[in-house]
């Protein structure tokens, strides 16, 4: 027997609301999504470990251990800070959207940064460079949780995750 909250005058069950339906097949959007998702995930840890190797020579330049320290926090606290926000962000507008818009915006700010001229001008470059990145992370297991089958999302994180780790393993070499 129903409850009278739900249900409806005529006696029957009040419908349920619509649900996603789930993935039932990898496709090649999924691949391109899954390769999208590794590829954004990569720049954060790249990002984060090539810039310790220029450091010291950035120190030299400027003069200033304290000013190129800045790169690091002003980089690290933006991640940090604005990640929950991309999130919700991702929740309201989609996540696809946002993923593509900020990288986009990241390639922006890294031509900016490797055409800086100053260290100001570095540190707000390298700041539009978190930003970017920290809108793009949230979104990107959300979106292969709704896109891959769930039988293969394993494997799909799988790779995220190995990217991930073999880009924070890369930055040093790259950077230097």
């Amino acid at each position: 027997m129903s409850s009278p909250e739900s249900a409806t005058p005529e006696g029957t069950a009040a419908p349920t609301p619509p649900t996603t339906t789930p993935p039932t097949a990898t496709t090649p959007t999924t691949s391109l999504a899954v390769a999208a998702v590794a590829f954004a995930s990569t720049l954060a840890p790249i990002n984060s470990t090539m810039i310790t190797v220029a450091l010291p020579a950035l120190r030299d330049d400027i003069g200033s251990a304290a000013g190129v320290s800045w790169l690091v926090i002003g980089y690290l606290v933006a991640m940090a800070a604005l990640q929950p926000i991309g999130g919700k962000l991702g929740d309201r507008f989609g996540r696809r959207p946002l993923i593509l818009g900020r990288l986009l915006y990241f390639a922006v700010a890294s031509i900016g940064a490797a055409l800086s001229t100053s260290l100001a001008m570095l540190l707000a470059f390298r700041v539009q460079q978190a930003v970017a990145l920290a809108l793009t992370l949230p979104n990107g297991a959300p979106l292969l949780r709704l896109l891959v089958v769930e039988g293969q999302r394993g494997r799909a994180f799988g790779l995220v995750g190995a990217a991930t780790s073999m880009a924070a393993a890369a930055g040093p070499a790259l950077g230097g």
